[in-house]
C-alpha cells in the first residue's frame, strides 16, 4: 500500500482518498455537494483535503497519475450529477437494509446491534451511518453519471436517427475502427498449410465437388445468402445467411474492424482490394492511411515489397467459371480416361489438384469470371493435347467420348448461369491475371487474361471476392461480399450504425424497413414475422460494440463531464486542481491513449508484413505449380519424357 507514496506519514488518510491504490475503495470519501471551494476535493474525518495535499504525497509515476486521475474522475462525476430524490431514496433504502442486516447478525452471532454496526462501518471506512449514507449516495451518482453517458441519443445532424452515446461518437466509431459489414461462404479444404501448400496443395474429392456446387449456386438465380445457408462450412454464419455477426450484450461483433482477429488473407485481402482494386475507394488517401497500407502510412518494412505483388500493381487473379465445373466433374478422377492407373503419377497429378493449384489456391485476391464464350475453344485445345486430330467439339464427341462427357457437363452449367450475376468492374475486369505455362521459358508464369471479363457478383451487384487462407483450425476458400464499406460514402457511413427500431412508416427516413433505400445494420435482415425481437437484438449488439470499441472510453466520459462542469460552473474543472495536478492527469491520459494507439498500429503493420510476404512467396513459387495442360496428359494415361518433367511426375 506504500506504492506511489513519498512518505507514509498520511498514508491512512490518503488511502481513503486515492481509490485505485491497493485495497482502497474508490468511494471512500464524501463530497460537499453545494459548497465547492477552489482546490477542495473531499472531506475525510471532518477535515477538508485538496488536490495539492494528495499531489505532495505522489511520486509522479504512472500509477500515481492513475490514482490522481481516478480520484478526480469520481469527484467530477458527482459534481455534475445532482443528488436527485431518487438517489436519496435509494440511499435511505440502503441504510434501512444495512440496519436490518446488523440486527439480524446480532441475533445470530450473539452480539449487540452496535457491535455489528461498528464492524460494518469500519469495513466500509466510515465513521458513522451518515458517512456510510454519503458514500452510497456518491456511488449512485457515479452510476447514474455513467448510465446517462452510455445511453441512446437523438441525432443532431440527422434528427430522425438515434445513436448510442451520441451521433458524434458513432462517427468516431466508424472513422477510428473502419468497420466492414461482411458476409462470406467458407469451403473448408484438406490442403495443408506447410511449405508446399502454395504450389502443390491437395484436396479431397468432396472439396472439389463442394467448390463446384458453391459456384454453380452463386452463378444461378440463388441469392448469396441462400448459398451460404445451404453450403457454407461456417455453420454459425451460415445460419445468418453468411453474415459475420455475433450477437450479445457483451462480446458482440457487428463488423470486421481494425482490431478484429480474422485470418490475414480475409482481412488484409479486403483491405488490399479496397486500396488497389475497388473503383470506389482505391484513390482514397485517408483509407490507405487509416488501414496503414504499406507505403501510405508511416515507415513500413514492406512498403516496397507490396509493389511487387499482383494486387499492389492493381491486378487480381481470375478464375474461369468453367474451371470450377471441370473441378467438380473431375473430382473423383484418379485414373486415366480408360480406367487404368497412370505410371508414376501420384495424388498431386490428379486433375482436381492441378485445377485447384492453378485457380483456387491463391492467397491473394481473386475473382470468378464468365468464360462461356471461350469455353469451346479451350476445350478443343485441351483435347488436342490428347489427340492431335481433334479440331472441333464434334471431333471430341467421336474420338474422345470421355472428354466429351465433361464438355456436356460443364457446358450445361455454363448455359444455365444467370447473366445478371456477372458485371463489368472498370478497374478489375481488364486487370485479371492467371497462371499459364510459357512454352518458350518452359515455366508457369503469371500472365494477363485477354480481354475484359465480367466478374461474379451477388444479387445486389457486390463483387464476390475469393481468397484462400486458413489458420491452425482450418484451411479453406472464402467467398466474400462487403455489405457496407466504411470508405464508400464515408461522410455518411456512420448512419449505417444508427439504432432506430425499423418502422413500417417509410416516410420516416431513419425508420424505414427498406434496406435498399435506407440501409442500416439493424434493418439488414427481414422483419420478424410476429415481433421485432431480431431487430431489438441487433440494436443491443450495436450499442454493445459502440460502448466498448475504445479501450479508453472512460476518458471520453471524463471529457464529457468536463464540458458539463464548465457549462454548469463557468470554469474549467482542471484549473481548480492546480497546474501540477492538471499536468499529471493530462499526461496520464495522453500517455495511455498514445500507448493504445501505438500498440494497435504496430499490430496492423506486423499483419501487413506477414500478408505481403505471403503473397510474394506464392508468386515466387508460381513456377513450381503443375501446369493445367497436365490434366490432359493424365487423362490420356501416359507421359513422354518432357511431360514427366513438366508435370512434376518424377
Amino acid at each position: 500500500m506504500k506504492r506511489g507514496m513519498k512518505t507514509f506519514t498520511k498514508a491512512v488518510t490518503i488511502l481513503a482518498i486515492c481509490g485505485v491504490l491497493t485495497s482502497c475503495s474508490s468511494e471512500d470519501y464524501s463530497y460537499p455537494d453545494y459548497n465547492w471551494k477552489d482546490g477542495l476535493i473531499v472531506n475525510v474525518g471532518g477535515k477538508n483535503y485538496q488536490f495539492s495535499d494528495i499531489y505532495d504525497l505522489m511520486d509522479g509515476k504512472k500509477d500515481s497519475a492513475k490514482a490522481y486521475y481516478s480520484t478526480a474522475k469520481n469527484i467530477l462525476a458527482q459534481l455534475i450529477t445532482p443528488r436527485t430524490d431518487t438517489i436519496l431514496s435509494q440511499a435511505d433504502s440502503y441504510i434501512k437494509q444495512q440496519e436490518a442486516s446488523w440486527k439480524s447478525s446480532a441475533d445470530t452471532n450473539g452480539t449487540t446491534y452496535k457491535e455489528e454496526m461498528e464492524k460494518a462501518l469500519k469495513a466500509a471506512g466510515c465513521d458513522d451511518e451518515e458517512a456510510l449514507r454519503n458514500k452510497q449516495i456518491a456511488s449512485y451518482q457515479n452510476e447514474k453519471n455513467s448510465t446517462d453517458f452510455y445511453s441512446e441519443q437523438q441525432g443532431t445532424t440527422d434528427t430522425d436517427s438515434k445513436f448510442m452515446i451520441s451521433e458524434s461518437e458513432t462517427k468516431k466509431f466508424v472513422s477510428e475502427t473502419s468497420p466492414y459489414h461482411v458476409s462470406h461462404i467458407l469451403v473448408k479444404v484438406d490442403a495443408s498449410s506447410d511449405g508446399t501448400s502454395t504450389w502443390a496443395g491437395e484436396i479431397s474429392s468432396d472439396d472439389a465437388k463442394q467448390i463446384g456446387n458453391v459456384l454453380n449456386s452463386l452463378s444461378s438465380t440463388n441469392t448469396f445468402g441462400i448459398t451460404a445457408k445451404t453450403q457454407s462450412d461456417d455453420t454459425s454464419s451460415g445460419t445468418l445467411y453468411g453474415e459475420l455477426y455475433t450477437a450479445g450484450d457483451t462480446g458482440a461483433s457487428i463488423a470486421m474492424t481494425k482490431s478484429t482477429s480474422y485470418i490475414q488473407e480475409f482481412k488484409y485481402g479486403l483491405y488490399a482490394y479496397d486500396a488497389y482494386l475497388n473503383p470506389d475507394t482505391k484513390d482514397n488517401a485517408s483509407l490507405k492511411t487509416s488501414l496503414r497500407v504499406p507505403g501510405h502510412s508511416e515507415d513500413s518494412a514492406v512498403a516496397d515489397e507490396i509493389t511487387d505483388t499482383q494486387v499492389g500493381q492493381g491486378k487480381a487473379y481470375g478464375i474461369p467459371l468453367s474451371q470450377a465445373f471441370s473441378l467438380q466433374y473431375e473430382a473423383d478422377q484418379t485414373t486415366s480416361d480408360d480406367g487404368l492407373s497412370v505410371t508414376d503419377a501420384t495424388a498431386k497429378q490428379y486433375p482436381r489438384n492441378i485445377i485447384f493449384n492453378n485457380y483456387f489456391n491463391n492467397h491473394g485476391v481473386s475473382f470468378v469470371y464468365d468464360d462461356s464464350s471461350d469455353y469451346d475453344a479451350r476445350f478443343v485445345a485441351e483435347c488436342k493435347e490428347i489427340d492431335s486430330t481433334v479440331n472441333s467439339v464434334e471431333d471430341a464427341n467421336t474420338k474422345l467420348p470421355e472428354r466429351y462427357k465433361e464438355y456436356k457437363f460443364v457446358k450445361s452449367r455454363l448455359d444455365a448461369i444467370s447473366a445478371d450475376k456477372f458485371k463489368t468492374v472498370s478497374t478489375i475486369s481488364s486487370n485479371l491475371v492467371s497462371l499459364k505455362y510459357n512454352t518458350s521459358s518452359k515455366k508457369v508464369e503469371t500472365t494477363a487474361v485477354t480481354g475484359a471479363k465480367k466478374i461474379l457478383a451477388d444479387e445486389n451487384g457486390n463483387p464476390i471476392i475469393v481468397v484462400r487462407g486458413g489458420s491452425s483450425d482450418y484451411q479453406g476458400i472464402h467467398f466474400i461480399i462487403v455489405n457496407k464499406d466504411p470508405f464508400v460514402d464515408s461522410d455518411n457511413a456512420y448512419n449505417y450504425y444508427r439504432i432506430n427500431l425499423p418502422d413500417a412508416d417509410s416516410t420516416k427516413k431513419a425508420y424505414s424497413t427498406d434496406y435498399d433505400t435506407n440501409p442500416s445494420f439493424v434493418n439488414f435482415v427481414s422483419a420478424d414475422a410476429n415481433s421485432n425481437a431480431t431487430y431489438k437484438k441487433r440494436i443491443e449488439s450495436v450499442k454493445s460494440v459502440i460502448k466498448s470499441y475504445d479501450s479508453n472510453m472512460e476518458f471520453k466520459l471524463w471529457e464529457d463531464n468536463l464540458a458539463k462542469f464548465k457549462a454548469k460552473y463557468n470554469t474549467d474543472f482542471v484549473s481548480l486542481l492546480g497546474t501540477d495536478a492538471a499536468d499529471l492527469i493530462n499526461s496520464y491520459i495522453t500517455y495511455t491513449r498514445s500507448s493504445s494507439l501505438n500498440s494497435a498500429n504496430d499490430s496492423l503493420d506486423s499483419a501487413w508484413e506477414t500478408y505481403v510476404r505471403t503473397l510474394n512467396l506464392q508468386q515466387t513459387n508460381a513456377s513450381r505449380v503443375t501446369p493445367s495442360v497436365c490434366v490432359s496428359y493424365f487423362e490420356s494415361g501416359s507421359y513422354d519424357k518432357d511431360q514427366e518433367v513438366l508435370c512434376n511426375v518424377k
